[in-house]
């Protein structure tokens, strides 16, 4: 090797941290542009019709009417880009995209924190990963979804309140909430930590409630009511299928999608109590099983309590599983043990997203039976603490 090579490859050597960070990124992002030209049939039937609405409405002056079903936080940013020089595809998946960075940012701190390290290789890792899950890449650069946004702001919540910061982790969960209604699905976890730890005062979850409406505020301000951004979400849950896609409990029984109204309100209502049982019954058992939760066992019992509502109530959505595979990843992290039921999560979403976006048939009733196991398993792995048996050391 000459002087001059040595020397090359000595300053890659030094910098190698922030070289493959950079390569990682420009990398992450390339693949995202070049799927930005896809347009799926959420976007032509729904988000391309709002965003040309809220245009001829006026941008900001369209905030005074409700367009679409999407809350009024998101759609004062999608008001803002209509004063922008650039298709709405291209706003649509930018926004998304930029997100999915912060969820990579963001998941990489909490396993950082799960790990009291900090390991830069362990922050590099976490941060590749999270940003070539398929499912994040296709919910962004493919689908033009939101989901990166609400989910960022969950992590940034857990990461505050595993760091002990217990206002910015509510300010951070009211600004989630703004942004999508299934952030109540790991409410519970917060009221169990409220009632468990005793660790802070109900007045914190009013914190949560402000961030919300000040979020939501543009809207009020153009002369929204301030009952709106609930009765937005109110408006959502008002479906009339049993399962759109998701492969959970209610995939089993799919075939009750074929307009019988009666057996839907009948299996609607089974599937909410025995949601609600459910969680009742392991949240009594975790309450319980130890005195103090630790840092990892909030993030865990997090997990479980999402991965449970999502697995058992009725009518989710194809994407609704989306946090369910990001908090996955970050545990498996911690606990290889955790990497079986990751990739099969991530697996049965891949299938679930290819036949939402390009009509391929899939077996939803075997898929739907899977996951049901999968999550037993985890539940089986949680409840008795399997997980620390393969507990990995930390990354240096």
């Amino acid at each position: 090797m000459s002087t001059k090579e040595e020397k090359v490859v000595n300053a890659i050597l030094k910098y190698r941290n922030f070289l493959f960070l950079i390569l990682v990124s420009v990398i992450a992002l390339i693949m995202r542009l070049k799927l930005f030209s896809f347009q799926s049939y959420d976007f032509r039937i729904f988000l391309l019709p709002w965003y040309e609405t809220i245009e001829k409405l006026g941008g900001i002056k369209a905030l005074n009417t409700q367009v679409g079903n999407y809350g009024i936080t998101y759609q004062t940013l999608i008001a803002l880009f209509t004063y922008l020089p650039f298709k709405p595809i291209v706003m649509y998946k930018f926004l998304s995209v930029c997100f999915d960075y912060v969820l990579a940012v963001g998941s990489a701190l909490l396993v950082q924190a799960l790990y009291d390290s900090q390991s830069k290789s362990l922050f590099l890792l976490v941060y590749s990963v999270i940003l070539f899950v398929p499912t994040v890449v296709m919910n962004s650069g493919l689908w033009g979804q939101c989901d990166s946004i609400y989910c960022s702001f969950i992590i940034l919540s857990l990461l505050s309140l595993v760091k002990n910061k217990k206002i910015p982790s509510f300010i951070f969960l009211g600004v989630a909430f703004a942004f999508k209604f299934q952030t109540i699905f790991i409410l519970p976890l917060y009221i169990l930590l409220y009632l468990r730890n005793k660790s802070f005062s109900i007045l914190y979850f009013g914190v949560s409630f402000i961030s919300f409406y000040l979020c939501c505020l543009p809207g009020i301000i153009m002369g929204r009511n301030w009952l709106d951004p609930i009765r937005i979400y109110l408006g959502q849950i008002d479906e009339t299928r049993i399962n759109l896609l998701y492969p959970n409990l209610s995939g089993m029984m799919t075939q009750m999608n074929n307009g019988n109204i009666y057996n839907y309100q009948i299996m609607k209502s089974f599937l909410i109590f025995l949601t609600l049982a459910i969680l009742l019954i392991g949240s009594y058992y975790l309450f319980v099983k130890d005195k103090v939760w630790t840092k990892d066992q909030i993030v865990v019992y997090g997990l479980w309590i999402i991965w449970t509502c999502v697995m058992f109530l009725p009518s989710m959505h194809d994407r609704y599983g989306y946090l369910v595979d990001i908090l996955l990843v970050l545990l498996s992290f911690k606990y290889p043990i955790l990497w079986i039921n990751t990739t099969f999560s991530i697996l049965e979403s891949w299938l679930v997203y290819v036949s939402g976006l390009f009509g391929i048939d899939i077996n939803i009733q075997l898929l739907s039976f899977t996951a049901v196991l999968n999550y037993t398993y985890f539940t089986l792995v949680v409840f008795f603490n399997k997980y620390d048996k393969l507990l990995m050391k930390s990354i240096s």
